[in-house]
């Protein structure tokens, strides 16, 4: 048995699986900040479980330098890192290239740990959030799956909307910044194709979605595996097979053992409906059931339902506008009797439709498809209606014609969640950002979006101000977050929200909530709103979200 090292630890002899990458890929390819766990345990080719003995044989370890800008600097990392390796690792298997690789591995997964005790300093004796399997207050692994309705797959430079833009080249980004791995983003590149990342060839500027961007932040900060699918793949690899192979090999580790995992499912509404999302869910609940998998989604069930169906949603605003007292359009919900029949027009909403689709602004007397009940008509109508709303489809329900989003617009708020011991749950709310949208005139498809300012409630001239809207904004995110259903109808609002609001039609002016826009759904629109760098949004949302997954425990 190896002597014991000055810790006292009885050194680890890690042999590494066959190289699987090319002579020339190591030197092309060398570790540095922005490398991911799962690049570590690719090119090692250790498992899973090997690789956190290491990393946790790394961390207790003694070695205090931070620094790594001087040459000698460096030069003591790599004395460090050569003396691990030659007493931990079968390094004389290793041909030279994959030995610089190894050896450098080492001196960022080192610096990483450094970097992270220094975070953690002051917490590390707090009791563990979820006790598993796999080790006392371990976090669970993320998978996080998107999808986008750009199934036509145009680049993502195209999606105004979605899009984050860099000045920077690729290569120039990775150098400074921890989060911008290549690597991973070439594999996403593939997997996820161009509506998601395009252009980012060494010396071009990436073009990212959003949401890729936001999840490349939180591998960084999250301190467990993270892992990116897309909905497609992941649904012929978790939806499809057998239960019991799905369990295999997603939710069991190397030795067998239960893993916590979180599923965050990244889409919008019309998604998550036409491509079955729903058997997602049963699919959970029986391996929790049946198998006693530890296993999530984020959203949860209650929340994603109720979020498409629009109808809880407007509900809990009605019932805000009533405990403040402050006005809000009228909404006709169906199969009830029909509070706008004297109405001249109404807007026709359908329920699991986003943006701008299946909205209709029609005259009295033309119903569409309206499950509401008119007064006057005949019993038999009645009855056809209901049997109608009981059919499993989205239904229709009618609001309240606002004029003032012609010329007006809406402004959508963007609120993050930050820590504030004595708010409710330890969070607090912030703004973040607020961008005014109005549709166009002469493309339905188009609207025209800005930086909302002091200057913007000047020209339009409501009486209103830019705090106001502030105001308003923090009172319903409170609001929303204050009800007794919040962790079934509003948990996502513990990470942040997009409240898109309108001003009312009468005089004294007033703002309302249009809809609430759950974060993963909504577009940034960072393009138009946002300064330089343009990923500032989706970092401050990323840094909400890595806090409340640091939390969540999987039963």
């Amino acid at each position: 048995m190896p002597d014991p090292d000055m810790n006292g630890l009885a050194p680890l002899i890690y042999v590494l699986g066959p190289g699987r990458q090319s002579n020339d890929w190591y030197a092309k390819n060398m570790p540095r900040s922005a490398t991911s766990m799962q690049v570590y345990l690719a090119v090692l080719d250790l498992s899973s479980i090997e690789l956190r003995k290491l990393k946790l044989e790394i961390s207790s370890l003694l070695f205090d330098q931070q620094s790594m800008k001087s040459d000698h600097d460096k030069q003591r990392w790599h004395e460090w890192a050569s003396e691990f390796c030659d007493t931990r690792i079968d390094m004389a298997s290793l041909d030279g290239d994959r030995r610089k690789w190894v050896i450098q591995a080492i001196m960022w997964l080192k610096r990483t740990d450094n970097r992270c005790s220094k975070r953690r300093k002051g917490v590390r004796n707090s009791a563990p959030l979820s006790a598993s399997s796999e080790g006392e207050g371990a976090r669970p692994q993320v998978m996080w799956v998107a999808a986008t309705p750009n199934t036509s797959g145009d680049p993502i430079e195209n999606e105004k909307n979605l899009v984050v833009r860099f000045l920077r080249t690729t290569n120039e980004l990775e150098e400074a910044l921890p989060w911008f791995n290549v690597m991973d983003l070439k594999n996403s590149r593939k997997s996820l194709g161009p509506a998601f990342v395009n252009s980012i060839g060494p010396t071009q500027q990436p073009d990212i979605h959003q949401g890729l961007v936001l999840m490349q932040i939180v591998k960084h900060l999250y301190d467990a595996e993270v892992s990116v699918h897309p909905w497609n793949g992941f649904c012929k690899d978790f939806v499809g097979p057998e239960e019991s192979q799905t369990m295999k090999s997603m939710l069991l580790d190397d030795e067998q053992n239960l893993r916590s995992t979180i599923i965050v499912l990244y889409c919008d509404a019309a998604i998550c409906v036409e491509s079955g999302m729903d058997l997602l869910y049963v699919r959970l609940e029986r391996l929790r059931s049946c198998y006693g998998a530890r296993v999530r989604a984020f959203p949860g069930q209650t929340e994603a339902l109720r979020a498409r169906a629009k109808i809880r949603d407007l509900q809990a605003l009605d019932e805000l506008a009533l405990t403040y007292g402050s006005w809000r359009p009228i909404t006709c919900y169906p199969v009830k009797k029909c509070t706008l029949e004297d109405a001249e027009t109404t807007v026709h909403k359908r329920q699991e439709s986003s943006g701008g689709e299946c909205v209709q602004i029609k005259h009295r007397g033309d119903n569409g498809e309206l499950t509401c009940i008119q007064k006057d008509i005949p019993e038999r109508t009645k009855r056809k209606k209901h049997a109608e709303a009981m059919e499993a489809k989205p239904l229709w329900f009618h609001q309240e014609f606002v004029s003032t989003f012609a010329n007006w617009g809406e402004f959508r708020v963007f609120i993050v969640t930050k820590q504030e011991p004595h708010s409710r749950r330890g969070l607090g709310g912030k703004i973040v950002a607020i961008a005014q949208t109005v549709n166009s005139t002469t493309d339905n498809d188009a609207m025209h979006v800005e930086q909302a300012t002091d200057a913007t409630f000047t020209r339009i001239d409501s009486g209103l101000c830019l705090e106001d809207l502030k105001h308003f904004a923090m009172k319903t995110f409170n609001g929303l977050r204050g009800r007794d259903d919040w962790k079934e109808t509003f948990e996502s609002l513990e990470v942040g929200v997009r409240l898109d609001v309108a001003i009312s039609p009468n005089l004294p002016r007033s703002f309302f909530v249009n809809e609430i826009t759950r974060w993963y759904s909504a577009a940034f629109f960072s393009d138009d709103i946002m300064a330089e760098p343009k990923y500032t949004l989706c970092e401050e949302f990323a840094k909400a979200f890595t806090t409340y997954l640091s939390k969540l425990s999987v039963a």
